[in-house]
Protein backbone atom coordinates (compact mmCIF):
# COMPACT_ATOMS: atom_id res chain seq x y z
CA UNK A 1 0.00 0.00 0.00
CA UNK A 2 1.28 3.66 -1.09
CA UNK A 3 1.59 5.84 2.22
CA UNK A 4 1.33 9.96 2.30
CA UNK A 5 2.02 11.71 4.97
CA UNK A 6 0.17 14.54 3.74
CA UNK A 7 -1.94 15.56 1.03
CA UNK A 8 -2.44 19.30 0.62
CA UNK A 9 -4.96 21.09 -0.97
CA UNK A 10 -5.88 21.36 -4.54
CA UNK A 11 -4.12 18.04 -5.70
CA UNK A 12 -5.53 15.11 -7.12
CA UNK A 13 -4.23 11.13 -7.91
CA UNK A 14 -6.51 7.68 -8.20
CA UNK A 15 -5.98 5.30 -5.66
CA UNK A 16 -5.93 1.69 -7.81
CA UNK A 17 -8.99 -0.57 -7.61
CA UNK A 18 -8.99 -2.71 -4.74
CA UNK A 19 -6.03 -0.50 -2.83
CA UNK A 20 -6.57 -0.25 0.42
CA UNK A 21 -6.78 3.60 2.04
CA UNK A 22 -7.57 5.09 4.78
CA UNK A 23 -7.83 9.21 5.01
CA UNK A 24 -8.69 11.99 6.93
CA UNK A 25 -8.61 15.73 8.06
CA UNK A 26 -6.56 17.59 10.56
CA UNK A 27 -8.66 18.36 13.26
CA UNK A 28 -7.19 21.76 13.46
CA UNK A 29 -7.66 22.36 9.63
CA UNK A 30 -10.39 20.15 8.31
CA UNK A 31 -10.48 19.83 4.94
CA UNK A 32 -13.21 18.59 2.25
CA UNK A 33 -12.47 16.12 -0.38
CA UNK A 34 -14.26 15.11 -3.59
CA UNK A 35 -13.76 11.54 -4.53
CA UNK A 36 -15.51 9.22 -7.31
CA UNK A 37 -15.06 5.34 -7.53
CA UNK A 38 -14.50 4.07 -11.38
CA UNK A 39 -13.99 0.73 -12.85
CA UNK A 40 -14.23 -0.71 -16.35
CA UNK A 41 -11.43 -1.85 -18.92
CA UNK A 42 -10.63 1.92 -19.42
CA UNK A 43 -9.64 2.86 -15.84
CA UNK A 44 -6.38 1.62 -15.84
CA UNK A 45 -6.00 4.29 -18.79
CA UNK A 46 -7.34 7.07 -16.29
CA UNK A 47 -5.05 6.26 -13.77
CA UNK A 48 -1.48 5.60 -15.53
CA UNK A 49 0.79 8.35 -14.02
CA UNK A 50 -1.55 9.70 -11.28
CA UNK A 51 -0.93 7.37 -8.63
CA UNK A 52 0.79 9.95 -6.45
CA UNK A 53 -0.71 13.42 -5.18
CA UNK A 54 -0.18 16.17 -8.12
CA UNK A 55 -0.50 19.45 -8.03
CA UNK A 56 -3.91 21.24 -9.80
CA UNK A 57 -1.94 24.95 -10.27
CA UNK A 58 -4.74 27.78 -9.93
CA UNK A 59 -4.98 29.59 -13.05
CA UNK A 60 -7.15 30.59 -15.48
CA UNK A 61 -6.67 27.38 -17.30
CA UNK A 62 -7.10 24.89 -14.13
CA UNK A 63 -10.85 25.73 -14.09
CA UNK A 64 -10.71 24.62 -10.40
CA UNK A 65 -14.39 25.89 -10.02
CA UNK A 66 -15.63 24.38 -12.88
CA UNK A 67 -14.58 21.11 -11.69
CA UNK A 68 -15.88 21.39 -8.57
CA UNK A 69 -19.33 22.41 -10.21
CA UNK A 70 -19.04 19.36 -12.41
CA UNK A 71 -18.43 17.03 -9.51
CA UNK A 72 -21.69 18.86 -7.77
CA UNK A 73 -23.81 18.05 -10.80
CA UNK A 74 -22.55 14.55 -10.58
CA UNK A 75 -23.45 14.22 -6.93
CA UNK A 76 -26.82 15.45 -7.27
CA UNK A 77 -27.57 14.09 -10.08
CA UNK A 78 -27.04 10.44 -8.68
CA UNK A 79 -28.79 11.34 -5.40
CA UNK A 80 -31.97 11.48 -7.44
CA UNK A 81 -31.88 7.91 -8.48
CA UNK A 82 -29.56 5.62 -10.55
CA UNK A 83 -31.57 5.72 -13.88
CA UNK A 84 -30.34 4.81 -16.58
CA UNK A 85 -30.35 8.36 -18.45
CA UNK A 86 -28.97 9.71 -14.64
CA UNK A 87 -26.07 7.34 -15.00
CA UNK A 88 -25.19 8.24 -18.64
CA UNK A 89 -24.91 11.46 -17.83
CA UNK A 90 -23.21 11.24 -14.96
CA UNK A 91 -20.61 9.44 -17.09
CA UNK A 92 -20.69 11.46 -19.59
CA UNK A 93 -19.95 14.41 -17.02
CA UNK A 94 -17.14 12.07 -15.04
Amino acid sequence: MQSYDTIKKQQYFIIPQGEPHVYASNNDDPWTIYWVPFTGNMAPFFGDNCYTPTDIITAKTSRVADRNNIFEEIFLTLSDNYSLDNLRYASSLL
